[in-house]
């Protein structure tokens, strides 16, 4: 019975797709699911009043229950994963008295997956302009006359949601995928 469990689970598996895990995640949990795995594993080998269709129906359940359980950890840790990112420009304008454009400097994310918005976002210092979006927040310096003038962004970038149910389910499945291929 184990074996064939297995050997439906692989087969399983393999049409489920591949995934894309991220490795620290899984070794982090690893042990405590592979735990929670096997004693599922071993309580539906061990009921004799299912047939071999019913077993695999209920690992099935279960196994999806775990790996539900598992995407809600995961979940946490990603949104407790705020990374924030400050910029700081100074300059100093020209004797002569004319404005010197000191350019622009932004705050970007630092993953694809990662936004930004205006109410995460602080201006300091001495800046002319700024613009926000959920790539990146910016902020233009300009100093005029024997002048020094100083500005800074910091930005805190969050995983979007969208991704988090992806990128959770995708670490569950291949948690528990490399159950199977120990």
């Amino acid at each position: 019975m184990k074996m064939s469990l297995a050997v439906l689970t692989l087969v399983n598996v393999l049409f489920s797709g591949l995934t894309m895990a991220h490795p620290e995640a899984l070794e982090m949990h690893k042990a405590e699911y592979k735990q929670k795995w096997q004693a599922l594993v071993q309580g539906i080998e061990n009921r004799s009043d299912l047939s071999f269709t019913q077993k695999l129906t209920v690992y099935e359940q279960e196994v999806a229950k775990l790996k539900k359980q598992y995407q809600e950890e995961r979940v946490e840790e990603y949104n407790s994963n705020e990374v924030t990112i400050t910029v700081d420009h100074q300059c100093k304008g020209r004797p002569a008295g004319s404005t010197r454009n000191c350019g622009v400097r932004c705050a970007e994310r630092p993953d694809e997956d990662m936004f930004t918005k205006a109410e995460w976002v602080t201006f300091s210092g001495d800046y002319m302009d700024e613009v926000v979006n959920e790539e990146k927040a910016c902020f233009k310096l300009e100093a005029k006359g024997n002048v020094k003038k100083e500005g800074s962004v910091s930005a805190v970038f969050k995983y979007r949601t969208n991704y988090l149910g992806y990128i959770t389910a995708d670490d569950a499945d291949a948690l528990f995928n490399s159950f199977l291929t120990e």
